[in-house]
């Protein structure tokens, strides 16, 4: 099964392993209803099954869409603007623990105004963009915290990768690496981004102006750019968040910490064995 493959993957970041019997419940919760599934890592892009994957910063908000849709891509069709705000969907979301991994906790205050680049995978699939952020930094003057991973897909040593940014003239004053209390570190920032991360969702929940540089899940209401100086980020309308956050979780997550979590896969089965598209299913 799917959730053995994660694990395997995973054997060398114990944070990501903390999750697993999340993905294994829900899977073999999928499996009662049907064999025609793939899990997120191993599905192509407008594959012909259903695709199920963790949630982003949720881990618990699992999706399962045809195709792979706001998992492998995200097909833009804006169905959250469509939706009824929940008048309690931020208290829900604040009760919830909002971060895939355990993060460092330790208080942490930077003194000064700045904006938050959330690193990834930057010494491998995200090299570009974090130059990029970098080179923006320093060119604009415009002070830069630069957060380490709890759990780089890369296994990037992100001390190595700083000395070899600073040899290549990219480290100056006006960047800085650290580790610390992500909620204190976008508590305080001007501006959050980075390549795609889960993060992005926390920055949203404070309000932050938040952008990435890569298409994701939240790309219908984060804005995309290729290059950190070409944002000019407000944040997002508290309606417009209200009511992505209301389609977020009411309509294309499965809380599975919810009593009927299992009618909510056995639903959606359903609706894919019928033909029915994802503008039906998922409004």
């Amino acid at each position: 099964m799917f959730h053995q493959l994660w694990l395997q993957r995973r054997l060398q970041s114990p944070l990501k392993i903390d999750n697993y019997e999340s993905v294994k419940v829900f899977e073999q919760s999928l499996a009662r209803y049907t064999t025609n599934y793939l899990h997120g890592d191993d599905a192509p892009l407008n594959t012909n099954t259903l695709v199920f994957n963790e949630g982003s910063a949720n881990f618990n908000l699992f999706k399962l869409v045809p195709g792979g849709a706001y998992i492998t891509h995200n097909p833009m069709l804006h169905l959250w603007k469509g939706v009824d705000i929940d008048s309690n969907i931020l208290s829900i979301f604040t009760s919830q623990n909002n971060t895939k991994y355990r993060q460092c906790e330790e208080p942490i205050n930077i003194g000064r105004p700045y904006n938050l680049f959330l690193l990834q995978m930057a010494s491998t699939a995200d090299l570009k963009q974090t130059v990029d952020a970098l080179k923006y930094a320093t060119e604009d003057k415009r002070f830069t915290v630069f957060k380490t991973h709890p759990a780089t897909g890369d296994g990037t040593d992100f001390q190595k990768l700083w000395e070899a940014f600073k040899r290549n003239g990219l480290v100056s004053d006006y960047t800085e690496l650290v580790d610390g209390s992500l909620e204190d570190l976008i508590d305080h920032a001007d501006v959050v981004y980075s390549v795609d991360s889960a993060c992005t969702f926390n920055a949203m929940l404070k309000h932050k102006p938040v952008f990435n540089y890569r298409v994701n899940e939240f790309s219908e209401i984060v804005p995309v750019v290729s290059t950190s100086k070409n944002h000019n980020i407000s944040p997002i309308s508290e309606p417009d968040l209200l009511r992505f956050l209301t389609w977020y979780y009411h309509y294309i997550s499965i809380n599975i910490n919810r009593f009927n979590y299992e009618q909510r896969i056995e639903q959606i089965v359903h609706q894919f064995n019928t033909g029915r598209t994802i503008r039906e299913m998922f409004t």
